[in-house]
């Protein structure tokens, strides 16, 4: 409680609404990019993360990626014609 209360409170002192697991995402997002970068398995962001399971991990590759937006860009297409 304490963590998540400093938190808030700093946020709002900078105008900005944060919250303890949305600095967690975004710490891990930047983790999957960098280790994209590097070629380095999920394995090692798994680690840093303490997820237990990679598959939590591909939903931040996913998105990082955007597989699911590029693919329903192409489902919409092909409905048009």
């Amino acid at each position: 409680n304490g963590l998540y209360h400093l938190v808030k409170t700093l946020g709002k002192q900078v105008g900005v609404n944060t919250r303890v697991h949305g600095i967690r995402h975004t710490a891990i997002t930047q983790a999957v990019r960098a280790a994209s970068a590097a070629s380095l398995d999920l394995s090692k962001v798994m680690q840093f993360s303490r997820h237990a399971s990679l598959n939590v991990l591909e939903i931040y590759l996913d998105n990082e990626r955007n597989y699911q937006g590029q693919i329903s860009s192409l489902v919409a297409v092909g409905m048009e014609g």
